[in-house]
């Protein structure tokens, strides 16, 4: 709850990504308005997203607007906390739990990023 609106305000409104008021459908609704000859839209998702996300890259797009250290830690805590499977505990060097709280805005953090990268390209968002 602290970290989304901070984060919230640097995401560009065409993320609409496990975020609050945004779905397929306004995204959709979006590409309608602006494009309204488009007769076809194609979809598109990154396999293994949530798995695959380094934990450094993302510690450094956090710690960009976040200087605490204390939630700076949680955070680091969080993703390093491993998991459990047949009754053995695993290290996690890499990723967001899915299924994690505040998984799929750290998930946002990180593919904002990519946002931004399309941005200088003069590529939507």
């Amino acid at each position: 709850m602290v970290l989304e609106p901070i984060f919230e305000a640097d995401f560009y409104p065409s993320s609409h990504g496990f975020r609050q008021g945004h779905s397929p459908h306004t995204a959709l609704r979006d590409v309608a308005r602006m494009y309204p000859r488009v007769s076809w839209v194609i979809e598109g998702d990154i396999v293994g997203c949530f798995e695959h996300i380094p934990h450094s890259g993302l510690m450094k797009a956090v710690a960009r607007r976040i200087a605490d250290g204390k939630v700076l830690s949680l955070v680091s805590a969080f993703l390093t906390s491993g998991y459990m499977e047949h009754r053995q505990w695993h290290a996690t060097y890499s990723g967001a739990p899915q299924g994690g709280i505040v998984s799929p805005l750290l998930c946002n953090i990180f593919l904002h990023q990519l946002d931004a990268y399309m941005e200088t390209l003069g590529g939507c968002p």
